[in-house]
């Protein structure tokens, strides 16, 4: 995926499930199962550098990467343009597993 075309992104936090990321070639609304911890990485790129593919839906953060020479790595992150399902067990609130028990666990 690396020789896709990559264009600069701006990134706004829509819900804890979504994006809305922005480029010279489009904007649109794209989903991530953590989008606030994809966000507060966004706000920390080095040199504020984040790329889109909207070919592979990959976006890419510069963040500090190994010491030494390198002057950074990037943070790929794979975003859907289907609205993500929450599973059963979790808060649709909050996104966090909840255990639950049945009468049979009680005994």
């Amino acid at each position: 995926m690396r020789d896709k075309k990559r264009y600069q992104a701006k990134v706004d936090l829509i819900s804890p499930y979504s994006l809305r990321v922005t480029t010279r070639a489009q904007a649109e609304v794209l989903y991530y199962h953590d989008a606030v911890a994809l966000q507060l990485k966004c706000l920390m790129a080095i040199d504020g550098d984040i790329q889109y593919c909207p070919e592979s839906n990959l976006l890419y953060v510069k963040t500090n990467g190994p010491t030494g020479k390198a002057e950074g790595s990037w943070f790929p992150a794979y975003l859907s343009r289907d609205e993500l399902t929450m599973c059963a067990s979790s808060d649709s609130d909050s996104g966090y597993f909840i255990k639950r028990g049945n009468d049979s666990d009680a005994e």
